[in-house]
């Protein structure tokens, strides 16, 4: 596939909590081959906009599309079969599995077969998502 290629795109994304506007007309773009990352204050829509672009939440008005097509999903499950994860905050994780099991929870099977996992496996891809991460941040020096 071609890099620069648009993967996905907000176009003027609302959410409002009643009378709160959490978020006012958020519009980006992510090519093939970008790694991107939404930095801002708290309270400023980072985890809003991730969470309705990964379906665990709906915009009040906006659109999205992915590789072209429109993009509206219904729930994370419908998000991660479109090829959209989530690395959720620390508040939203399941204490009990680790953070390799949190991060591919949904996708355990991808990991394995017959019914065991391969935690090994497992650990290694979380180890790299998370070096990606890391190493975005330290680009931005934040």
């Amino acid at each position: 596939m071609e890099k620069s290629k648009v993967f996905l795109e907000t176009k003027e994304i609302v959410k409002k909590f009643g009378e709160v506007t959490a978020l006012d007309h958020v519009s980006f773009q992510v090519r093939r081959g970008e790694i991107q990352g939404l930095i801002g204050e708290n309270g400023s829509g980072k985890s809003t906009v991730s969470s309705i672009i990964f379906g665990m939440l709906a915009p009040t008005s906006g659109s999205m599309a992915l590789e072209g097509k429109t993009y509206r999903p219904k729930s994370p499950l419908e998000a991660r079969a479109n090829h959209i994860s989530m690395i959720v905050q620390e508040k939203d994780t399941i204490d009990m599995l680790s953070v390799a099991e949190n991060i591919f929870l949904g996708e355990e099977a991808s990991f394995g077969k017959g019914g065991f996992v391969n935690t090994a496996k497992m650990n290694e891809a979380a180890r790299m998502a998370l070096n990606i991460i890391l190493a975005v941040k330290n680009r931005q020096n934040i």
